[in-house]
């Protein structure tokens, strides 16, 4: 008998600043700017803990294309989770604009 792969077609996004939820739901893949460079998560990527570099968090949802500019913050990627938690308040306030959980 042979086990069957499951292969995940979404990601769980979480975008965190200290005072809100900036952004929840599931989304096909995720763009991250780490400070040595972007990074692509897509379903079922390696656990991964890094530090955000300046620029822009893009992501794809069922509805199109998203995006949040940031500054600094972390990432954390788990098998079928990607949270990112961003500082300072300019990105919370752009993020607030764009606020929408999936």
């Amino acid at each position: 008998m042979s086990a069957q792969l499951t292969v995940p077609t979404h990601v769980r996004l979480q975008i965190l600043s200290p005072e809100q939820v900036l952004y929840e739901g599931r989304v096909f893949w995720v763009q991250v700017p780490l400070a040595d460079g972007l990074i692509g998560i897509w379903p079922g990527h390696a656990p991964l803990v890094a530090s955000l570099g300046r620029g822009s968090l893009q992501w794809r949802t069922g509805q199109g294309a998203r995006d949040l500019e940031v500054e600094s913050g972390m990432l954390r990627v788990d098998t079928d989770r990607c949270v990112v938690l961003v500082g300072g308040s300019r990105a919370a306030e752009r993020g607030s604009r764009a606020a929408q959980t999936d």
